[in-house]
């Protein structure tokens, strides 16, 4: 399934947006306007989407996240648009669980990953998300050392994706 194929005969696709400081991107802070204004920008692209609103969290607790699964079940949207697979969760077994959580409602519901270009109710959407939550992870772990290493403290992360490290600082 493609992102236009989410309803058929051209019926409305109801869009929200979520986006939660995840410690993973917690260098590359995006204010949830820009991520709603980002959202707003994709849905224009495609003539039979509606964007209804944005959830937005924080911190740890996701209130907005467990508000917005619950509306989810109520039938309320049709899609998430969400930046990153960190964005969802930090831990691979949460993003698996939600997102095949959300594929088995029915009607299913899609999570796209915008800047993963991962959609999650094509068919090959469990390795593409594993294969990414296991490169963040490693990625996540390398910066937890380097920040409690004085001397790579002034190395920077350059790809969210592939686990590289620019040690120049």
């Amino acid at each position: 399934m493609t992102l236009d194929e989410i309803r058929p005969n051209g019926q409305t696709v109801n869009v929200c947006g979520y986006y939660r400081k995840s410690s993973f991107l917690a260098d590359r802070y995006i204010k949830p306007e820009i991520w709603a204004a980002r959202c707003n920008d994709i849905v224009k692209q495609h003539q039979n989407w509606c964007f209804v609103t944005m959830y937005s969290d924080a911190d740890k607790r996701q209130s907005s996240f467990l508000e917005m699964m619950k509306m989810c079940e109520q039938g309320k949207y049709d899609l998430i648009l969400v930046p990153s697979i960190t964005v969802l969760s930090d831990f691979w077994l949460d993003r698996v669980h939600y997102t095949k959580r959300l594929r088995e409602m029915n009607p299913p519901i899609g999570i796209f990953y915008v800047y993963n270009e991962l959609f999650s109710l094509k068919d090959d959407w469990k390795a593409k998300l594993s294969l990414l939550s296991l490169l963040a992870d490693i990625e996540s772990e390398y910066k937890s050392r380097i920040k409690h290493d004085d001397r790579l403290y002034k190395c920077k992360v350059i790809s969210p994706h592939l686990g590289r490290i620019d040690i120049n600082g």
